[in-house]
């Protein structure tokens, strides 16, 4: 079992940094360099061997679906979460149930993808913080069976408010919403 100062040890630099950031400029672990190093190495020597990198692609789908207990074929392997999200409203028509509800709580991108899509249609609800949280009660209001998504984020980066995102998702499956779980900064115990 890993304690303290053997965590500390799979890191570059923590005794000379202090890293206050979080999301995706955490400090960086040993085998994150060695990774970009080996990435360097196969670019010099190979061009760009697309089968190798499509190779280990496959390899993280297959130990994520493991970890998830799903299917490689269930998992879709994207650059970012902005990417992710933009990648399933692209796939929604918007004739008829059209309406998405997010917050203003959201990962910043969140919004500005969704708003992009209010020229196909799009009808957007952004549910507003109060006192920098969005209450359960403001989800069982506005969520309806106009409703086709309901985005929501488990802690957010704007002010590290944590949502009860299972009481969310049952409220948004009771009215036949898809929902879109931001757990990228999930809280820890």
């Amino acid at each position: 079992m890993l304690n303290k100062d053997s965590i500390r040890e799979l890191f570059n630099n923590l005794n000379n940094v202090n890293h206050l950031a979080a999301c995706s400029r955490s400090p960086m672990l040993k085998t994150v360099r060695e990774s970009f190093e080996h990435y360097i190495s196969d670019v010099e020597n190979f061009g760009n061997p697309w089968e190798l990198w499509s190779d280990k692609v496959d390899e993280a789908r297959e130990l994520f679906a493991k970890l998830i207990n799903a299917d490689k074929s269930e998992i879709a392997a994207l650059y970012s979460v902005s990417s992710c999200l933009n990648a399933i409203i692209s796939s929604f028509n918007f004739n008829g149930k059209s309406e998405v509800i997010t917050s203003d709580l959201e990962y910043p991108t969140t919004n500005f993808i969704l708003n992009a899509y209010k020229k196909y249609g799009l009808k957007l609800k952004t549910l507003k913080n109060k006192n920098n949280e969005i209450s359960i009660d403001n989800y069982y209001n506005n969520i309806t069976e106009n409703t086709l998504l309901t985005t929501a984020i488990h802690v957010s980066s704007m002010n590290g408010s944590v949502q009860n995102i299972n009481e969310i998702s049952i409220i948004a499956h009771k009215n036949n919403s898809y929902i879109y779980k931001s757990t990228y900064q999930k809280e820890s115990h």
